[in-house]
């Protein structure tokens, strides 16, 4: 797929769900790892863990 378009136009997750990207690798079992740029793009979607204003990570959220 070329996205080469959108580049400095758009955000790559407005892109990616304009392209249906993220639904297209849910349906087919492709896990998505990304940066905190896509918090909240989805279940399906694997990202960092904000750290709490004063707080600290669970040892799990912290690997």
């Amino acid at each position: 797929m070329d996205l080469a378009g959108f580049a400095g136009r758009a955000h790559d997750l407005t892109t990616a769900r304009t392209h249906r990207i993220i639904r297209i690798c849910e349906r087919q079992g492709v896990p998505i790892v990304a940066d905190r740029d896509y918090i909240g793009a989805g279940s399906w979607t694997t990202t960092a863990v904000r750290r709490p204003p004063n707080g600290e990570l669970t040892p799990t959220e912290g690997r």
